[in-house]
């Protein structure tokens, strides 16, 4: 598993190390998103009495991976392409803060790990280039 993880350019033995600490067995998640609420990583609303609630992470959980998964994901987009592009594309097209696009970049980083493991893939590939313009929907060959 440890081998899998690092054959993601980027990923260093550290981060691998610190984040199967911290998770474990990564084959014991169904989904990137188990791993993300076992870090403490998912969102949660928070609310007083008067005020209406914010969303915000709710840091239950590991801090140690979820310290390792935000630093682990910075040292992605700093050297890998393939994030280095995502990061791009959420600040400059979708105008996020760059903060915003790191946690969600964190999301992204915790479902590749947990479907790597799944899938037995031992590299992050990347996919064939995708439009991000939405394509007007066909019925009965006419365009609405």
């Amino acid at each position: 598993m440890a081998v899998q993880l690092r054959s993601i350019k980027g990923f260093g033995p550290i981060f691998v190390a610190a984040i199967l600490a911290g998770a474990g067995d990564l084959r014991q998640y169904a989904h990137g998103r188990q791993l993300l609420r076992n870090a403490g990583l998912n969102l949660a609303e928070s609310t007083s009495g008067k005020r209406k609630g914010q969303i915000v992470i709710s840091k239950r959980g590991d801090s140690n991976l979820r310290k390792y998964l935000y630093l682990a994901t910075i040292q992605l987009i700093g050297v890998n392409p393939i994030f280095q592009e995502l990061h791009q594309h959420n600040v400059q097209v979708k105008h996020m803060k760059k903060q915003q696009s790191v946690f969600k970049l964190v999301g992204k980083v915790a479902r590749i790990l947990i479907g790597m493991v799944h899938w037995a893939e031992t590299s992050l590939r990347k996919k064939p280039a995708i439009s991000f313009h939405k394509q007007p929907k066909v019925m009965n060959r006419h365009v609405y």
